[in-house]
């Protein structure tokens, strides 16, 4: 009987764990942005990603926040790839670096 009680528990704190490493992990970073702000941030109140990605993006940054879910907050989203520059995809370096994962 203890030891089905502890398994219970143990698996009870391991979820707990889980969910709350997974929500932290995902966690956004947003910034202020001013109302100098312009290109995609122009009339935004916060810009959603990396620091030096928002300020590409136009946010006059002018301080942190949380992430708001609110619908009458403006939110402009910094985007990762930059579009403009051509990316090369080089396949075999990909599968080798992936190889390890996929043979066990």
């Amino acid at each position: 009987m203890r030891s089905r009680f502890l398994q219970v528990l143990g698996a009870a704190l391991l979820a707990l764990g889980l969910i709350s490493f997974s929500t932290s992990t995902y966690a956004a970073d947003c910034f202020m942005c001013g109302k100098d702000s312009s290109g995609s941030c122009a009339g935004a109140d916060q810009c959603q990603g990396d620091r030096a990605d928002c300020r590409k993006a136009g946010c006059k940054i002018t301080g942190t926040r949380s992430c708001s879910t609110a619908g009458n907050v403006k939110t402009c989203k910094a985007d990762v790839f930059d579009y403009d520059t051509p990316q090369e995809l080089n396949i075999s370096d990909t599968f080798r670096s992936l190889w390890p994962t996929l043979i066990r």
